[in-house]
């Protein structure tokens, strides 16, 4: 088992914040098959909220001896102490950057000064829409040639602005940039000399938990959709928080959903 797949399976869900487990193991298997491709490159996150999906980035990180940067503004009362914390028992400390601050604040020279071009950029902070024109954007010029945007909350109804915001950026540069996959909480996007290599890419993914993939269709491409049923997630996490997700992934096999449409 991947050494990225094993804390997601063991400890990532000790730890406070919010990323459903098959985003867990996507973030999981685009990170090996970056490291696999001798892709190098930094790791970004706007929105580290308490560090679950942080901590995840830097553990990729280290493993390939490179930096994820976290920018937040960590104006939760014990936010701020509660990621020092967990970056240091994970001993991912070295590997990381906090910047408190907000994104509108820092530019994308800054970032690719900080941990160079980023492979794997997290968008996750505010959720209006003058916070994603200036998000996508610093994620887009920070990004590495090989690199991956990966959009939260896109298409939750409780964020309209977000998903807006997001479409209207990838419909402005559409030469550019195409979504190769979508989960129920993010959306996957990468440069569009890319695509075909993330999208085939990402159709073998059997990740295990119960979660199904099915070919849906965003902005006129094909996009691989991975979708994990409530009671396999609630199981998953459940399992996971007392370092048995491998036993869960067991119990709940994988499978790829195909339909005529």
């Amino acid at each position: 088992m991947d050494k990225l797949e094993g804390f997601v399976n063991s400890r990532l869900y000790r730890i406070k914040g919010f990323v459903h487990p098959a985003d867990a193991i996507l973030f999981c298997r685009i990170l090996q098959l970056q490291a696999e491709q001798g892709w190098r490159g930094g790791l970004a996150e706007i929105g580290v909220f308490y560090g679950r999906s942080f901590a995840l980035l830097a553990h990729a990180a280290k493993q390939t001896g490179e930096t994820a940067i976290g920018i937040d503004l960590f104006d939760i009362d014990g936010q701020r102490q509660y990621v020092d914390t967990v970056l240091s028992e994970e001993k991912l400390s070295e590997h990381t950057l906090l910047r408190p601050m907000s994104s509108a604040d820092i530019k994308p020279s800054d970032v690719r000064s900080a941990v160079g071009p980023v492979r794997f950029f997290s968008v996750d902070g505010g959720h209006e829409l003058h916070h994603l024109e200036n998000d996508t954007v610093l994620a887009q010029q920070s990004l590495a040639d090989h690199g991956v945007i990966a959009f939260d909350d896109f298409m939750n109804a409780q964020y309209p602005d977000l998903s807006v915001a997001v479409l209207d950026f990838l419909r402005r540069n559409s030469e550019t940039l195409a979504p190769f996959a979508i989960s129920k909480t993010k959306l996957y996007v990468c440069n569009i000399s890319h695509y075909d290599f993330y999208r085939k890419a990402a159709g073998n993914f059997l990740l295990g938990g119960g979660i199904t993939q099915e070919d849906v269709t965003l902005l006129n491409r094909q996009v691989n959709f991975f979708n994990q049923p409530i009671a396999s997630r609630f199981v998953f996490q459940k399992l996971a928080r007392f370092g048995m997700g491998n036993v869960a992934s067991r119990l709940t096999p994988n499978r790829k959903r195909e339909f005529s449409r």
